[in-house]
């Protein structure tokens, strides 16, 4: 057996979770004008009048001065080339739910996760992929300086023996095999990558073909994927409009000034925007108070009128379609008669002669801080801001640049805030809920804490920790990211993307 540990906290340090935050709170300066431009109607879904000719090449955007090691690779555009070069051994789905790949089975016992590795992978040389391979890459994407290492931060130990590998995570998480989706490359080959995905790296510079050795075989339609340099991001949309590229992803996080023209698709994002309390407020204290507020949001409206097709709607903590959700009923509509109720509960129930509720020390009026920099958020706020004053409940929006911002935050010099964070694969809040939670300003719940780690392990069902999550109500989950990939109308395959794998179905196009 071979073995390597490593520690790290369950929970990011402050240095990271800041950094991710700021990650998360990045400037947006387009408007809703710019946006329907951007995305025009003609889309995927709805077809191209002219019968369009077969392809056989895809010309993709590439970063040639950060080339094709995935452990050493740093730009976004580079990154979304690794599911074609290099298999994992789970992939995500558009739910964000685990699928295997190099991966056969997965069981899981506490914290050990034990993963069975299928037998017929090969690498794109032809030589077999087996257990040491996955362990030498776990190691590459444990390293400080992977892009893959904060989400692999919860485990202390891998080893490898026969075909299978045995994690072993520092907490138990039912959902541990959402986090090894790191690329798996021939061990000794760290300096020029050998994978086994759909595609290999072609004799000619700056080209992909495909892997003959690819377990899924039957590739057809696209036979080469030819890399294109682009100095920037910023020359993707107009090098798609001019056709010298095919096809370009963006997380629609960034201003771009030119049409795209094309087609479309929309690619969800684990990026929660949510609504922040801090409850050293006297009435932000109450559950009932928070409980208020959530019903009188209508978040379909607010997101609609904010970040248009940018931002699904979130009535839980976690994606809409999240696997773990199955089966479950867990929309929340907005309430007003159940606010008002709550309110009344509360004796909240007289109102000034602008409708606003009357506390014991005057009129209700409750400050929402957002970041300035951000266009989309600062208009979610003031969607908000409009709901709940037509509840009764005053609000005043109050923008500041980021710096500002997130010092307030930091001193609780808040009631509300509006904020954005990206969560890892498995969906942890643990940032958000732990008592010791980098992202948990505003105040702790002990006892739903305690609740979600049950979840987390496995031994509490979903819809409990739900329960337990809008009896607290924490914070106000209001919508999650999307972002796009952009295609020529010459692509009409049907074409599935997802945010870890922008080519999700090119072996079936």
């Amino acid at each position: 057996m071979t073995r390597f540990s490593g520690r790290m906290g369950r929970l990011a340090a402050p240095a990271v979770c800041l950094m991710l935050l700021c990650g998360c709170m990045q400037q947006i300066t387009s408007d809703s004008t710019l946006f329907t431009t951007l995305l025009p109607e003609s889309s995927a879904a709805s077809g191209a009048a002219e019968e369009p000719e077969d392809i056989s090449s895809l010309r993709v955007a590439y970063n040639e001065d950060d080339g094709l090691n995935p452990y050493k690779m740093k730009s976004e555009i580079n990154l979304k080339l690794v599911p074609l070069l290099y298999d994992s051994l789970f992939k995500l789905d558009g739910n964000f739910s685990p699928e295997p790949c190099i991966a056969r089975s997965c069981t899981r016992e506490g914290g050990v996760c034990t993963v069975e590795l299928r037998e017929d992978i090969r690498f794109s040389d032809g030589t077999a992929l087996t257990a040491e391979d996955v362990l030498y890459s776990a190691g590459l994407a444990m390293s400080e300086e992977s892009y893959w290492q904060q989400s692999l931060k919860d485990i202390t130990e891998v080893s490898a023996s026969g075909s299978r590998v045995v994690f072993v995570f520092e907490e138990a998480d039912a959902f541990c095999s959402s986090l090894l989706t790191f690329p798996v490359i021939k061990k000794g080959t760290e300096e020029a990558p050998v994978g086994s995905g759909r595609y290999r790296r072609g004799t000619e510079e700056g080209q992909l073909v495909l892997n003959e050795n690819w377990y899924g075989g039957g590739l057809q339609r696209i036979k080469t994927i030819q890399l294109i340099s682009q100095p920037d991001k910023e020359t993707l949309i107009y090098s798609l409009k001019v056709g010298t590229i095919d096809y370009i992803y963006s997380s629609l996080s960034e201003n771009t000034d030119s049409a795209a023209g094309g087609s479309f698709q929309y690619v969800s994002l684990p990026n929660l925007i949510y609504l922040g309390m801090n409850r050293q407020n006297s009435l932000l204290a109450q559950p009932a108070f928070r409980q208020a507020l959530e019903a009188a949001i209508d978040r379909e409206d607010a997101v609609e009128n904010s970040y248009y097709e940018r931002a699904q709607a979130a009535p839980a903590p976690f994606p809409s379609g999240w696997g773990a959700l199955s089966g479950l009923d867990y929309s929340r509509q907005p309430d007003t008669e159940t606010a008002y109720s709550l309110l009344a509960g509360l004796g909240l129930s007289a109102r000034n002669e602008e409708g606003r509720l009357l506390s014991s020390g005057g009129e209700i009026d409750l400050t929402l801080l957002v970041n300035a920099e951000n266009s989309y958020r600062c208009e979610a706020a003031r969607q908000i801001e409009a709901q709940l004053e037509r509840a009764g409940i005053g609000v005043t929006v109050e923008e500041a640049d980021f710096a500002a911002y997130q010092s307030r935050i930091s001193a609780g010099d808040y009631d509300l805030f509006l904020a954005e964070t990206r969560l890892e694969a498995d969906m942890d809040l643990s940032a958000l809920l732990s008592p010791e939670g980098a992202l948990a300003y505003g105040g702790r719940d002990e006892a739903l804490w305690n609740i979600y780690l049950q979840f987390r392990a496995g031994t509490v069902p979903a819809e409990d920790f739900l329960a337990a999550f809008y009896e607290s109500v924490p914070l106000i989950p209001i919508a999650y990211r999307r972002g796009v990939v952009f295609f020529t109308r010459e692509i009409y395959y049907g074409v599935e993307t997802t945010e870890q794998d922008i080519f999700y179905n090119i072996q079936d196009w």
